[in-house]
C-alpha cells in the first residue's frame, strides 16, 4: 500500500491525536468545512454540501487503501474534543512527494494544535509512508497557516499565479512552502 496504517491507529503527542476520519465525522467536517474562513482559504471558495462531506467520510477509508488520500481527524488529547482535520495525499507518487493540508475549528485556533498536528503528520509521512518530500499550497493572504508551516520547517518555494479556481471562473495564485525530512522541526 502506498499509504500505510497508522501506528497503533492513531499518531499523538500527548496534546494533539490524529485519528482514521470515518462515518461517524459528518457533523463535525460539516461544521468544519462550511466555516466561511475554512471555505475562502480553498479552491474554488465554495462550500461543500452536507452530502459531499457524508461521502468524503464514508469514502475516507477506501482512499486510504487506494493511496489516493490519508484523511483524519485532529483531536485534542486532554479533552478527547474534535478540533479539526488534515491530510496527506501523494501529489507525485513517482517522485515520492506529498501534499498537506489542514483546517481547525474557531474555538481551537491559537493553541498550536494545527503545528502539532502538522508535525506529528509529517513524522509520519517521512518515516512508515516513506515520502521523500511535502508541499503545501495556501492562499496568499492566509497567514496564520504561513505561520503554522514555517513553524513545522517548511519553507516558501514560490508564487505560483492564477493557478487554483476562483469564484466565477476566476483565478487564484497559490503559495507553496516545502519541507524535507532533515527541515522537519
Amino acid at each position: 500500500r502506498l499509504l500505510p496504517d497508522l501506528p497503533d491507529g492513531r499518531l499523538t503527542d500527548g496534546v494533539v491525536t490524529l485519528r482514521r476520519l470515518g462515518p461517524d465525522d459528518v457533523d463535525v467536517m460539516y461544521r468544519l468545512h462550511t466555516r466561511p474562513e475554512v471555505v475562502a482559504n480553498q479552491a474554488p471558495p465554495v462550500p461543500p454540501t452536507r452530502a459531499a462531506v457524508e461521502r468524503r467520510c464514508l469514502l475516507a477509508e477506501s482512499a486510504w487503501l487506494t493511496g489516493a488520500i490519508a484523511r483524519l481527524l485532529i483531536v485534542d488529547a486532554v479533552t478527547g474534543e474534535p478540533a479539526g482535520s488534515c491530510g496527506l495525499s501523494l501529489s507525485d507518487p513517482v517522485a515520492g512527494e506529498g501534499s498537506v493540508g489542514y483546517a481547525l475549528l474557531p474555538d481551537q485556533r491559537g493553541r498550536g494544535l494545527a503545528t502539532r498536528a502538522v508535525r506529528l503528520l509529517a513524522g509520519w509521512a517521512f518515516g512508515p509512508a516513506g515520502i521523500a518530500r511535502l508541499v503545501a499550497g495556501t492562499v496568499p493572504d492566509n497567514t496564520d497557516s504561513h505561520g503554522v508551516l514555517e513553524r513545522v520547517g517548511f519553507r516558501r518555494e514560490g508564487l505560483l499565479l492564477g493557478r487554483l479556481p476562483g469564484l466565477a471562473g476566476s483565478r487564484t495564485d497559490d503559495l507553496v512552502f516545502g519541507l524535507l525530512p532533515d527541515e522537519l522541526r
